[in-house]
């Protein structure tokens, strides 16, 4: 939190977003690992509940910043190898194509896809 301090001094939008995702992190941290802070005795069966709600509540508002975050750390698709996080929204189109230039799309189709499975997926339904 030190640090979001500091840049609560040059802006308070990117301190704000910067606080509600350590926020975030660390009610989800201590939700994952409940049984632990439960046994020991440091959290009450109400107070999880409490966290469980914090947690559902911060998804939202954490959610409308989400993709400026990931893309504060400017990784480009291709070294993710992943196209999920399009900007346009043409991410099954975008997967679509990548699936056509991959190797392993472009092996050749073992032969007992013929003797078998083509002949099983051309017949006609007997339902």
């Amino acid at each position: 939190m030190k640090q979001v301090e500091k840049v609560s001094e040059e802006s308070a939008n990117i301190a704000a977003v910067l606080t509600q995702l350590c926020q975030l992190y660390a009610v989800y941290g201590i939700v994952e690992n409940s049984g632990d802070f439960l046994e020991d005795g440091y959290l009450s069966a109400s107070q999880l509940a409490m966290l469980n709600d914090a947690l559902l509540n911060l998804l939202p508002i954490v959610r409308t910043n989400a993709v400026a975050l990931v893309d504060a750390f400017d990784f480009r698709d291709e070294m993710l190898q992943s196209v999920l996080g399009r900007y346009d929204g043409n991410v099954y189109e975008e997967l679509f194509k990548w699936a056509q230039k991959s190797p392993l799309n472009k092996t050749q189709v073992h032969e007992s896809y013929h003797k078998y499975l083509k002949p099983l997926m051309q017949e006609k339904s007997k339902l």
